[in-house]
């Protein structure tokens, strides 16, 4: 099992909508303000499997701290730097399997 959001970003690489090679470890944005972003949270998290029971993130009673799972903040990052639409989102969201 993987949570959504990395599944999604594997259909994204698998569709050549991106490159792995976009992002690496340091240019990560950890002080980002993830909740802000509806078009993730609605298309990744609303259908993670993880996130009724597992996911500290989206918990009701979120722990100080916690943040989004790293395919989340890896989508996040690419769409942030306009190297990821939402257009693009939407096209793997739907895909099966």
């Amino acid at each position: 099992m993987a949570c959504h959001g990395a599944i999604i970003a594997q259909r994204l690489v698998k569709n050549q909508k991106i490159s792995p090679q976009f992002v690496n470890k340091e240019s990560l944005d950890k002080g980002s303000c993830f909740n802000d972003d509806e078009d993730l949270l609605r298309l990744v998290c609303a259908n993670c499997p993880f996130e009724a029971e597992d996911c500290d993130f989206r918990s009701s009673s979120r722990p100080k701290g916690s943040v989004p799972c790293g395919g989340f903040i890896f989508l996040f990052h690419l769409k942030s730097k306009n190297l990821l639409t939402v257009k693009d989102l939407e096209e793997v969201c739907v895909e099966k399997g």
